[in-house]
């Protein structure tokens, strides 16, 4: 279990093995949320790297936004397929 949820559980008066798992859950809800917050980003920014009223300086930056939002999306969903552990 993690400090986190450690001080959760005592603040609540549920340090059980069930309040962990909905614990990990709720992690795993919220960080899917955060994901799908970077997937609009990527779209809307590759979408602003397609407008004809950018330079190519434009399009490059746009592009790199777009890239970065991606990478965060994937990162956050990589850290959410690892199981959660303190200690």
């Amino acid at each position: 279990m993690t400090p986190e949820f450690e001080t959760w559980a005592k603040e609540n008066h549920c340090l059980t093995e069930s309040a962990w798992k909905a614990w990990q859950a709720a992690t795993k809800t919220e960080r899917e949320a955060c994901a799908a917050i970077c997937d609009e980003n990527e779209h809307h920014y590759n979408e602003m790297a397609k407008s004809p009223t950018f330079t190519d300086n434009g399009r490059l930056l746009h592009e790199g936004m777009r890239g970065g939002a991606h990478n965060c999306a994937a990162d956050i969903r990589e850290r959410s397929n690892v199981e959660v552990s303190g200690g």
